[in-house]
């Protein structure tokens, strides 16, 4: 705990002596800070205040289809977070020694599917195939579906190497939701209003994520099998398709 709190003040302290915004950079190129402003950055921009009160924004069906959504996005991402170590030490006799190793490998996936999640949603609008909002509903739909289909087959299969394997495609399939669903909120709200949209998505998401565990803990200790607790998080998580797909569809108009 000292050193990850010691590493983490390191890294605040970095970032306040060394972030600068690209105006501001003395040792940005002119060539490099041109390509920045090309794609839409290096600039602050003064954003005007919406006419839309705070309180409004859940009437708009979008706003309570991104809630909902990532109820069923966080709902599975903290069934991992709280229960990833003890099924690996349970059912397949991971030691604590090799735990940090084994734990670990899951979460590359979900930093792989992040990264390409949204690289993959730019290339789509750049090319012209779709719009941006549909461009993060259609990649969340499909990731939350695919996610669904190898969480539940978690509890299916027996060696460590294949439940490894699936624990890192569901982590890449789940963190590829979280930074679409993310950056749609700047494509649903208003520009004065995107903070306050995000913001209560992720409310709705751990609403959903303070009860998982709690619920996956109970499944656990009255059947004594992690299955059920998996095959739910699992179903639970594929009706984020739903929410994002079917509900969440027109921005938010003044």
């Amino acid at each position: 705990f000292y050193i990850t709190g010691v590493i983490g003040i390191i890294f605040a302290i970095g970032f306040v002596i060394f972030y600068k915004n690209p105006e501001k950079s003395q040792k940005l190129s002119k060539e490099e800070f041109e390509y920045i402003k090309s794609e839409g950055g290096g600039v602050e921009q003064g954003i005007q205040s919406s006419k839309i009160k705070w309180g409004s924004l859940f009437k708009y069906r979008s706003v309570w289809g991104m809630i909902l959504g990532f109820f069923c996005t966080i709902w599975i991402w903290n069934i991992f977070l709280v229960f990833l170590p003890l099924y690996l030490f349970d059912v397949h006799h991971v030691s604590l020694k090799e735990m940090g190793i084994y734990a670990g490998i899951p979460w590359l996936g979900g930093i792989f599917g992040n990264i390409f999640g949204g690289y993959l949603t730019k290339k789509l609008v750049d090319k012209g195939i779709t719009t941006p909002i549909k461009a993060k509903r259609a990649l969340i739909s499909i990731c939350a579906i695919l996610a669904a289909i190898v969480v539940c087959a978690v509890p299916l299969v027996k060696g460590l190497a294949i439940t490894l394997l699936l624990l890192t495609l569901a982590l890449c399939f789940i963190s590829a939701i979280t930074g679409s669903a993310w950056a749609l909120a700047g494509d649903i709200a208003p520009p004065s209003m995107v903070a306050s949209v995000g913001a209560i998505q992720n409310f709705g998401g751990y609403f959903g994520g303070a009860f998982s565990p709690v619920v996956a803990g109970m499944i656990v200790d009255t059947t004594g099998s992690y299955s059920l607790a998996f095959i739910s998080g699992g179903l639970i998580a594929g009706c984020a398709a739903i929410c994002y797909w079917f509900i969440v569809k027109h921005p938010i108009q003044e």
